[in-house]
């Protein structure tokens, strides 16, 4: 692409670079100038103009851009129509956004001309929320380097998606300790539930037991029948250890602990298990609250449709240290000040 400046007579079929505003005449920045514009330049006595001229292998900002958006888009995206050398992205139904990251990267690696810029991975999104842009710097980039970023988004596809929430029924245990009030209960109860519905998930089933391993185990036991596709225990106190009553309750039950703790703070102590092929969730105590917190993390993509592995579950670290919630029995500040006196 030639970026120059020429006189207004040798312009025809150029760009403009920079936006022209007269009294008499305006014209935008990226407008292709038409013979009736050099006509009009020349009588508002403009000389010359910055322009760029495209060659051949060159491709449009706007055509560049549609189709390196296109060649990224997997299932539940569509893209808009570009413009100003962008296309955007949006999500066709509520899901959670999926993203090759080492394939993104490589094709913003390609050339500073093409960029392509998405959500965090794994957010949730809204049906017709813009998720992902593919802007095109210049006003046309080479073909040699758009050929290089499809290759690169053929090579990771889908590069992104969304895996849409698919409506899972959801069992839940809550065990209880002598003295502990019922209010606390019920209002586990309705933070999930407000949880569970932008996921498209229903409590289908709540059961309530006292904070004893044959009781949790009977209780996993009678619920793992009963066809939920989700089981969550909010435990009447925390999960201290591999071999405490939530984990020695599941293994009894005939099912196995992937993981326990995770690198997102509050979240810390959440316990990821299975029974059969239904995953379980020990709901760590900060879940109680509405705010954003670690146990989110894995509920959303379960909520999905998602594996979660343990290797999933520890790579959650970066961008893991969330919001202080205010009322934690032993906020990280204070705990701080406490082990500094030791």
């Amino acid at each position: 692409m030639l970026f120059e400046r020429r006189p207004v007579a040798d312009t025809e079929n150029t760009i403009l670079v920079h936006s022209i505003r007269l009294p008499e005449l305006t014209l935008k920045k990226g407008k292709k100038i038409s013979a009736a514009d050099i006509t009009l330049l020349i009588n508002a006595g403009v000389e010359s103009i910055e322009v760029a001229a495209l060659q051949d292998g060159d491709i449009g900002e706007d055509q560049a851009a549609g189709i390196l958006a296109g060649a990224t888009a997997g299932a539940n995206l569509e893209a808009d129509q570009p413009f100003t050398g962008r296309c955007n992205l949006y999500a066709t139904q509520p899901g959670l956004l999926v993203i090759n990251h080492g394939g993104v990267d490589q094709i913003n690696g390609v050339h500073e001309s093409l960029t392509l810029a998405t959500l965090a991975p794994y957010s949730t999104v809204t049906a017709k929320q813009l998720v992902a842009t593919a802007k095109i710097i210049p006003f046309a980039v080479t073909k040699r380097h758009l050929v290089s970023c499809l290759q690169a988004a053929r090579k990771h596809f889908p590069l992104l998606s969304v895996a849409p929430f698919a409506g899972h029924r959801v069992g839940l245990i809550l065990t209880s300790l002598p003295g502990m009030r019922k209010s606390i209960l019920d209002k586990t109860v309705k933070v999930l539930c407000g949880r569970l519905e932008p996921l498209a998930c229903r409590l289908s089933r709540e059961m309530r037991c006292g904070h004893d391993r044959q009781e949790l185990c009977a209780a996993l036991t009678d619920l793992t029948g009963s066809g939920v596709e989700i089981i969550i225990i909010s435990s009447a106190s925390a999960i201290a250890d591999r071999r405490d009553v939530v984990p020695s309750a599941i293994t009894a039950a005939g099912g196995e602990v992937v993981h326990f703790g995770m690198p997102v703070d509050p979240g810390n102590l959440l316990l990821y298990a299975r029974i059969d092929r239904v995953p379980v969730l020990g709901m760590p105590g900060c879940a109680r609250s509405p705010k954003l917190n670690g146990f989110d993390f894995v509920l959303q993509r379960l909520a999905a449709g998602l594996k979660v592995s343990a290797r999933d579950i520890m790579y959650m670290g970066a961008g893991g240290l969330l919001h202080e919630i205010a009322n934690r029995p032993l906020p990280r500040e204070k705990m701080l000040k406490v082990e500094s006196k030791k």
